[in-house]
This record gives C-alpha cells, sequence and structure tokens, in this order.
C-alpha cells in the first residue's frame, strides 16, 4: 500500500506520525501564536477590535505574555527534527521574529499576514500551509490553533494534516 494512501486509511492522530516517520516523510508541525503558544496581547480575540489590536500589540507587551504548555512541546519536536512553522493572521511586524528568538521558540518558517492582504484568518493560514507543504514531497502536517474555524478550514483544504483544537 502507498504511504499516502495508508495515511489516509489511519484514523488514529497519534499513530499516523509514527507511520509517517517510518516512511521518512516530513513532519511539519504549525503552530498558532496566539492563546496557543502564549497568551494573546490585548483583548482582540474576544471583541475582534483591529483597531484597538494594533495599539495593543506593542513588542513591549508581547514580551510579557505568559507562555502556554504548547511551547515546551513546540521545542521537543524541533529537537526531534519536525520542521517547525509560526503561523498567525497578525500583521507582519518586523520584530516578530525577534520575540520569538528572546521566547526562546525554534522555527523553520515563520508567517505572517502581509501588510497588503485583507483576507479572513482561515483563508490566511489554509493558503500558507499549503505554500509550505508544497515544497515537500512526501510529508504529514499537525497543526495547532485556538480558533475552531482556523481548524476546520486547514482540516478540510491541506492534504495529510491533522488538527489540534487548543
Amino acid at each position: 500500500m502507498k504511504k499516502q494512501k495508508l495515511l489516509k486509511v489511519i484514523s488514529n492522530k497519534y499513530l499516523i506520525p509514527k507511520v509517517a516517520k517510518s516512511f521518512d516523510m516530513k513532519i511539519i508541525k504549525a503552530f498558532d501564536f496566539d492563546d496557543t503558544l502564549f497568551t494573546a496581547v490585548g483583548t482582540y480575540e474576544k471583541d475582534f477590535d483591529i483597531k484597538k489590536f494594533t495599539k495593543d500589540n506593542t513588542f513591549l507587551r508581547n514580551l510579557f505574555t505568559k507562555e502556554l504548555p504548547l511551547a515546551k512541546k513546540l521545542r521537543q519536536a524541533k529537537k526531534k527534527g519536525d520542521i517547525i512553522v509560526i503561523i498567525t493572521a497578525r500583521e507582519h511586524k518586523w520584530w516578530f521574529k525577534l520575540l520569538l528568538w528572546l521566547k526562546r521558540i525554534p522555527y523553520d518558517y515563520v508567517r505572517q499576514r502581509p501588510t497588503t492582504r485583507n483576507i479572513e484568518s482561515h483563508k490566511l493560514k489554509r493558503e500558507q500551509l499549503i505554500e509550505i507543504c508544497s515544497k515537500y514531497k512526501s510529508y504529514y502536517l499537525d497543526f495547532y490553533d485556538d480558533s475552531k474555524l482556523n481548524c476546520d478550514t486547514v482540516e478540510q483544504g491541506v492534504k495529510f494534516a491533522t488538527v489540534h483544537k487548543i
């Protein structure tokens, strides 16, 4: 049985990565930032006020957000050799990679919202993950996000993806 077909047949999300590793497939782990790896800055996750979030979203305020348990899992995955993607719908900030470095978050790819793109978050994340996955001949994607809509869109729109709503 071909490895791609085998992954479709297996439904256990804990067994799939082990099978993928045995077939030499790249394991890609994609993590949202706000309320997934660290507490969100400001109140955007509650009130969806983008103007207020833009004002709240400063380097200094982000520096003091609380780390959540998934950040430790991310570091362990990187040590195992998995490909790490940080994917956020936040508008691009020059200091975001510096923030990740200071918070000891290793990554292979970082995707932020381009300043010229006004697209819904779930569609943007799906599009960006498809672009990253297309770089690999054979892969398996684990996606972690606190938004059900983001998870549903990635699950339906990206092949060989398992989503984890946090």
